[in-house]
């Protein structure tokens, strides 16, 4: 994720091709997230993931196993500004429906994973373009931050509680600039 942020960071806003990326690899590891999230205590944020549960297991433990179709994932990386090389934010996976499929949708990285769980093609021309199943090499659909609810939740989680505020400003100091 850090190199998909290094190689973004001045990139226009729109699909970018990162190259000699494991789509199939990086969907194994999404698959292995949405799985264990499936798996663990209710206030831990257990999702139901249907008869998604056990192809995702298998995915996620089988170096083998062919991705089947309806298993993708599309890539945002969520920006804040150009230059934008840091992660703001880290989110649950959370069920999700758009573009007309089901999804599971979580952030890490600084960067916004789709993951496609349904036997239905992505509704969207762009999203289509950016799906990784199978491809060694991805398009990353650069995106303003500001423009997903990712950013837009967190920002008014810090703006309602000066306590969180105050300590997220601490963190995000350099160490060695004091």
């Amino acid at each position: 994720m850090q190199q998909i942020r290094k190689k973004t960071a001045y990139a226009p806003l729109g699909p970018y091709w990162i190259a000699n990326f494991d789509g199939d690899g990086f969907i194994r590891f999404c698959a292995g997230l949405a799985w264990k999230y499936s798996v663990t205590k209710r206030h831990y944020g257990r999702i139901d993931l249907g008869r998604y549960q056990s192809i995702l297991r298998d995915i996620a433990f089988s170096d083998t196993m062919d991705v089947p179709e309806s298993v993708d994932v599309i890539l945002l990386r969520l920006r804040l500004c150009d230059g934008d090389e840091d992660v703001f934010a880290y989110r649950a996976p959370l069920r999700d429906f758009n573009f007309r499929v089901n999804l599971v949708r979580f952030l890490v990285g600084g960067c916004l994973v789709l993951l496609k769980l349904d036997q239905r093609s992505v509704d969207d021309v762009v999203f289509a373009n950016c799906r990784i199943r199978g491809r060694n090499g991805i398009n990353v659909l650069v995106a303003p931050a500001q423009a997903f609810e990712e950013f837009i939740e967190g920002q008014k989680l810090i703006e309602r509680n000066d306590r969180l505020s105050c300590f997220l400003d601490k963190q995000n100091r350099h160490p060695h600039a004091q």
